[in-house]
Parts: C-alpha cells; structure tokens; sequence
C-alpha cells in the first residue's frame, strides 16, 4: 500500500516498510514495480496448470496480457477453454516449448489471433482448439511439427476465419 504526503513516498513491499525522499523515490519505485511483476507472475503459474505434467507451464489470458514475452514462450500448454470467446487480439510467435493445446483453448475467439513459427516440441492440439476462431485477418503459420501425433478427434481447426498455414511433415500424427 503506497501514499503519498508530501514530497515523500512512504509504502510497503513484500512486508518491509520504506521511506524516501525524491531522490531516492525512482530507487523504491523501480523495486516496488519489479516485486509486483515477479508477484504477478508467480500467482499466475502457480494457479495455471494443464494435464498432469508437473512441470506445465499454463499460457494463461492473464500471463499474455502481462505482455512478458519471456514467461509466454516458457508456456508448455494453453488450457482448456483458456482464450474462448476472448475479446483480444492474440500473437504467439516461436512457442518451441509448447506442448499440448487443449480443448477449445481458442474456440470462438472473438479478436485477431496470430500465430505463428516452430512448434517443435507439440504432441497434441485437441478438439476443437480452434473452432470458429480469429478474424478474417487472423493467421495461423506453423511448421516444424515432427513431434505432432495428435490433431484433434474434432474439428480441431473447422470453421477457423483467418489464414491457415501448416507446413511441415508430421511422421508420428495417428
């Protein structure tokens, strides 16, 4: 909780008590901003998870609108119904650890969805991921998916409005 009196800052982070002076005030600020980062980031991993993986890293709405573009190409999953009928635009480029896109993750997402790169470690997208996803303007550009052996028991990418690129050999798709 931060106040202001006067020309000093007084607040607290993570349970330490502070007071500065302007000079010192960009030094406090920039901590404070970093502790609720790490705070923010923290609580959304640690309430995300998808399958059973332990070591899941969830791609949340929360984590993307973060904007941290480190802790979103981390993601190893997109949960379940994570970005259904989601009003914003959606860009993930280069999701190398991505794993699993679970059911209906995308379905009928409202904004403009950008997806695109390698994708090298994928081994599921599951039904309906993308089902009546995306704008016209929308594209999904994915390649180097040799690992992919699942492609969703349903419609996985029907009815999906924006431009669909899959370029890449899938050996192991059943």
């Amino acid at each position: 909780d931060l106040k202001h009196f006067g020309s000093y800052l007084i607040g607290e982070v993570g349970g330490v008590s502070a007071q500065s002076c302007p000079r010192h005030q960009p030094h406090f600020t920039m901590r404070l901003r970093a502790f609720a980062l790490f705070a923010q980031l923290a609580a959304v991993s640690a309430t995300s998870t998808c399958g059973n993986q332990s070591g899941d890293v969830a791609l949340t709405k929360a984590l993307l609108e973060a904007g941290n573009a480190t802790a979103i190409a981390e993601a190893t999953c997109i949960p379940k119904d994570e970005f259904r009928e989601y009003e914003g635009n959606v860009t993930l480029t280069n999701m190398t650890n991505l794993v699993t896109i679970e059911e209906m993750a995308f379905y009928e997402l409202k904004g403009k969805l950008v997806f695109t790169g390698a994708l090298p470690k994928l081994h599921t997208i599951e039904k309906w991921a993308f089902h009546i996803a995306g704008t016209a303007d929308s594209v999904i550009d994915i390649f180097g998916l040799e690992a992919l052996v699942s492609l969703g028991e349903e419609r996985a990418f029907s009815d999906y409005k924006g431009l669909l690129k899959i370029r890449s050999a899938v050996p192991l798709l059943k």
